[in-house]
This record gives structure tokens, C-alpha cells and sequence, in this order.
């Protein structure tokens, strides 16, 4: 058996625990439990410490009344801001892990892959204005800023 659990330790701070219990045969052929504790508090604060800090990030992002976003070097999308969404008619869930492929047509796609390559490969800021059919099928002159950055 497998528990985490919280209590409070000496100082009354929350102490998060795993308990482990499992069943052994004693020396006498008696049926014994055998149990351990292991402190996992540190672990538990950084969790909460960098869930703080990607709310915060979030926050900042989505400040921005730009779209931004991330992706990966599979052009996935790992951060879209919410003016992003908005630009692309899609929530940011429905977004994250995915490519451009579901919200643009191909010609889009092939291009935003294109210039992710790019930015990717000189780890510069490249920009360009473009003449494009927008997300929604509207005509559009857009500033696209791209710059390769590395994801750890």
C-alpha cells in the first residue's frame, strides 16, 4: 500500500508524506507489516513553487494583446496566449500539443512550418511582412516576429 499524506510536523507547517506498508512473514512464520515514511515536503514546494511560476508566466503572456505562443521543434504548440486563441477561434486547450493544421489551411501551414525551421535553425529573430489570408479567411498584411529559442 501506497499513501501520501500531509500532517503537520513539528513546527506546524504542513509535512507531506508517502507511507509505504507491506505485508512480510516474521522469522516465527507469523504475518508482520513492514513500513516506511519518506518526507516528500521539498518536492511538494517546488511543485507548488514552479505551478506559481507558470501562473505567473501565464499571467504576463496573456497581458500581451499580441498573439504569442511557443512550439516545438515538431510545431507543436507548448504556450498560446490568450489573444492567440482568440486570433485563431480556438480555446488554448484544444491548442497545446498540437500544430497549425487545426485551425490554418496547408499553404498556412506550410509557411508557419517553414519560417519555425528557420527562426529555429539561426536561434535569431526573423521577421518579415507577409501577405496572407488570415486565420478567419479575411486579407490580411501581417508582422510575423519569429526567434528560435531552446526548450529544456
Amino acid at each position: 500500500i501506497l499513501i501520501e499524506d500531509v500532517e503537520p510536523g513539528p513546527d506546524g507547517l504542513p509535512r507531506w508524506m508517502i507511507k509505504s506498508k507491506s505485508p512480510v512473514r516474521l522469522p516465527d512464520g507469523r504475518r508482520g507489516i513492514v513500513g516506511a515514511l519518506t518526507d516528500v515536503s521539498r518536492l511538494k514546494q517546488q511543485e507548488e513553487e514552479a505551478a506559481r511560476s507558470r501562473e505567473f508566466l501565464r499571467e504576463i503572456l496573456d497581458s500581451v494583446p499580441q498573439p504569442m505562443f511557443v512550439k516545438d521543434p515538431q510545431h507543436r504548440f507548448v504556450i498560446v496566449n490568450r489573444q492567440f486563441a482568440q486570433e485563431v477561434g480556438r480555446p488554448a486547450e484544444a491548442l497545446l500539443g498540437r500544430s497549425d493544421d487545426v485551425f490554418a489551411p496547408p499553404d498556412w501551414v506550410r509557411t508557419a512550418h517553414e519560417t519555425d525551421d528557420a527562426a529555429l535553425a539561426a536561434m535569431d529573430t526573423l521577421e518579415s511582412e507577409i501577405d496572407m489570408r488570415g486565420y478567419d479567411g479575411s486579407d490580411r498584411i501581417m508582422q510575423r516576429v519569429k526567434r528560435g529559442v531552446r526548450l529544456s
